[in-house]
């Protein structure tokens, strides 16, 4: 049985932005945009580039990945983050107990602080019918393990890739 390849077709231009927050919630921080594709902002891996998208597949060897630096910003007072992304061909897919997810099921994931372990890593679910869709982790999401918020406040540096889990 041969397998079939599973395809996240990130098509429109502005597809990462993230925005960091202070507490006061009064004015952005700081504001990052990556636009994919053919000399564009090349986020390295493996993955498939073209004039303004990246296909993302979970048959890639090396899979898409990318990261945004906010060093150079007042990160002490940073409350969230929010990730915003634009992307189809990702899901839904029909989520069954004790059988799995059938169908595209991708996730996003924000790094937390054990590279070798997915425990610390936050998951979110991407879903076609919400993009652009907007993600975010504050100090409420580090919860049951989860280290993403403050292991992107250690480093100052916030890192997400993609996961695609069906059967």
């Amino acid at each position: 049985m041969k397998a079939k390849t599973r395809n996240f077709l990130v098509s429109i231009p502005a597809l990462a932005m993230m925005a960091i927050v202070p507490t006061s919630h009064a004015n952005l921080i700081g504001s990052f945009e990556h636009d994919y594709g053919i000399d564009k902002y090349n986020p390295g891996g493996s993955d498939e580039l073209g004039g303004d998208w990246v296909t993302v597949s979970d048959d890639s060897v090396d899979r898409f990945s990318d990261s945004f630096d906010f060093s150079g910003l007042a990160y002490d007072s940073i409350d969230r983050f929010e990730l915003t992304l634009a992307f189809s061909d990702a899901g839904p897919s029909l989520c069954l107990p004790y059988i799995g997810c059938i169908g595209e099921h991708w996730q996003v994931r924000i790094k937390g602080s054990d590279t070798s372990d997915s425990g610390p890593d936050y998951f979110a679910t991407i879903d076609d019918d919400e993009s652009p869709q907007t993600f975010v982790i504050d100090a409420g999401t580090d919860t049951g393990g989860v280290s993403a918020f403050s292991h992107s406040l250690l480093t100052q540096e916030f890192s997400f890739w993609f996961s695609e889990f069906t059967l």
